[in-house]
C-alpha cells in the first residue's frame, strides 16, 4: 500500500550572547516550533485497521540564560513553557502505551510549562563542579537523549531526559600531556526527573549512578559511558539496570568537504518485574503477549 508523509515546520533557534554593564557576558538561548504532520492512513494489523492519527499540528516554546555569576562559578537555566499538540486527530490505538499520547489539546496550555534545566558550575583548580536539574545526554542519544536540537540531524526532538544530579568532571591524565590530557572523567549520580522509565512528579523514584571517560575535540569525539539505576515506581514495581554505552564520531576539518562519520553501541542488562496486563490496554482486535523480563 503507498502511503504519504507530510511535513511542514517552522523552526527557530536563538542562541544571543549579552554583555552586561559589568562586562560580564551571559547567553540566551531559546527554541520555538510549530510543526504540521500529515499521513496517509495505513494498515497496523491483518484486519486493516488504521490508527486514524491523520494529522496534527504540534507546538513547542523554550527559553533559557547561560550567566556567570563570577569567575568561578555561574548557572544555567531553561524553561519550556509550551508543548503539545494545537490541533489534529488523536491516537485511537495504544495511547496509554505512549508516554505522550495524543488525546488532548495540550500545545497553548501554560499550566503544562516545566523546568527543564537549573544547575550550577564552579570551576576549581583541578576540576568542575556541577549541581542541580540537568539534561541527560550522550552520544548520538542512543542510551539518554536530552532533546536539544542536533545540527545535522534529521527529526524533531521531543522532551529530553532529565535528571537532579551532582556531576565531578576533571583531566586525570593532564599531567602526561599530549593527548592523554585531553581525556575528561566524569562521576555522579542523582535522582531521575523524567525519562521514558521514570517521572518524578507521577511518584517514581529512579537513583543512578554514572561514570564517563571521553576525549573530544572539534573533528573527533569518543568515549565510554557507564550508568546504573535502581527504580522503585509510584505501582510498586522495581527496575534495576546497568548499561555500557561506546560512542565515537568523526568530521571532516572546518572548510573542508566530506562526510559526518558517527556510530554508539549500547550494551544493558537488567530486571524488572512491570507487566502489562491486557485489560489495561485501549485496544480494539489487537493481540498482545506479555512476558516479564530478568
Amino acid at each position: 500500500m503507498r502511503w504519504l508523509i507530510f511535513i511542514l515546520s517552522l523552526n527557530f533557534v536563538l542562541v544571543h550572547p549579552v554583555k552586561a554593564q559589568d562586562d560580564v557576558e551571559y547567553e540566551l538561548f531559546g527554541q520555538w516550533r510549530f510543526v504540521f504532520s500529515h499521513a496517509q492512513d495505513f494498515p497496523l494489523n491483518s484486519l486493516g485497521e488504521a490508527n486514524g492519527l491523520n494529522y496534527y499540528v504540534d507546538h513547542l516554546l523554550r527559553a533559557g540564560t547561560k550567566h556567570p555569576v563570577t569567575k568561578n562559578l555561574g548557572f544555567v537555566g531553561e524553561v519550556e513553557l509550551f508543548y503539545g499538540q494545537v490541533e489534529g486527530d488523536f491516537d485511537r490505538v495504544g495511547a496509554n502505551l505512549r508516554e505522550d499520547p495524543r488525546e488532548t489539546l495540550q500545545g497553548w496550555d501554560l499550566k503544562k510549562a516545566d523546568l527543564r534545566q537549573l544547575w550550577f558550575l564552579w570551576n576549581a583548580p583541578w576540576f568542575h563542579l556541577k549541581i542541580g536539574q540537568m539534561g541527560s545526554h550522550w552520544g548520538l542519544g542512543l542510551l539518554a537523549n536530552d532533546g536539544r536540537v542536533q545540527p545535522g540531524r534529521f527529526g524533531f526532538p521531543d522532551q529530553g531526559d532529565l535528571s537532579h544530579r551532582l556531576l565531578l568532571v576533571t583531566r586525570p591524565f593532564s599531567s602526561l600531556g599530549d593527548w592523554l590530557a585531553k581525556m575528561i572523567l566524569v562521576g555522579g549520580g542523582g535522582l531521575v526527573y523524567r525519562d521514558e522509565n521514570a517521572r518524578l512528579r507521577d511518584g517514581d523514584l529512579g537513583g543512578e549512578l554514572l561514570l564517563s571517560l571521553f576525549y573530544r575535540e572539534k573533528d573527533f569525539d569518543t568515549g565510554i559511558y557507564i550508568a546504573g539505576r535502581i527504580q522503585s515506581d509510584y505501582e510498586d514495581t522495581r527496575l534495576d539496570v546497568v548499561a555500557l554505552d561506546v560512542f565515537g564520531s568523526w568530521a571532516p576539518e572546518e572548510n573542508m568537504d566530506g562526510p559526518v562519520l558517527a556510530a554508539e553501541l549500547a550494551f544493558v542488562t537488567g530486571s524488572t518485574n512491570r507487566i502489562i496486563h491486557l485489560q489495561d490496554i485501549r485496544w480494539h482486535r489487537f493481540q498482545l503477549k506479555t512476558h516479564q523480563n530478568s
